[in-house]
């Protein structure tokens, strides 16, 4: 926050929720490919903001943003406060092999190309979900079956930001 000058936000406890743009949303648990877990709430810094990027996300080529060259180009202008989400948008867990554990390989060689902090940075930031995302509970699968559909942010105020498409 300091860096970016920015005031922390503090994260609000609300229960259930309205999954459209600008509301609020809930805390969530969502199963990482690594067998790790995130967890907004212990996450939260109230500076950073998190965006979901469906693997099927992309107007002429499918995993578009999914792409070791993409992805490079991608973290080279983000800016330092984005947590990154890899979903697979399906409801097949077959999927997860086919899509997300490729996209895990892709991050490793990504952050291994990329300076020790560059890499320590982006690699606490880079997150690959290793449940298909329309069959998630809670906020992370009602937005993957809605309107983040085509992917979709939580801004540093906690509020569900759409996203549109790539092209």
């Amino acid at each position: 926050c300091r860096t970016l000058e920015l005031d922390a936000r503090p994260f609000q406890d609300v229960e259930g929720g309205i999954y459209e743009r600008r509301e609020l949303i809930e805390d969530f648990t969502i199963p990482l490919v690594d067998g790790d877990e995130f967890v907004l709430s212990d996450e939260w810094s109230g500076c950073d903001t998190y965006v979901f990027i469906p693997h099927n996300h992309a107007y002429s080529s499918r995993e578009f943003w999914w792409s070791a060259d993409n992805l490079q180009q991608m973290l080279r202008h983000s800016p330092p406060n984005v947590h990154y989400f890899f979903t697979v948008f399906s409801d097949s867990d077959r999927d997860i092999s086919r899509h997300a554990e490729p996209m895990a390989e892709r991050i490793s060689e990504t952050l291994a190309s990329m300076s020790d902090e560059d890499s320590a940075w982006w690699g606490s930031r880079l997150h690959v979900v290793g449940e298909p995302a329309y069959s998630a509970r809670g906020p992370i699968g009602m937005l993957s079956r809605g309107i983040g559909a085509e992917g979709f942010g939580i801004d540093r105020f906690q509020r569900i930001r759409g996203m549109g498409s790539s092209a």
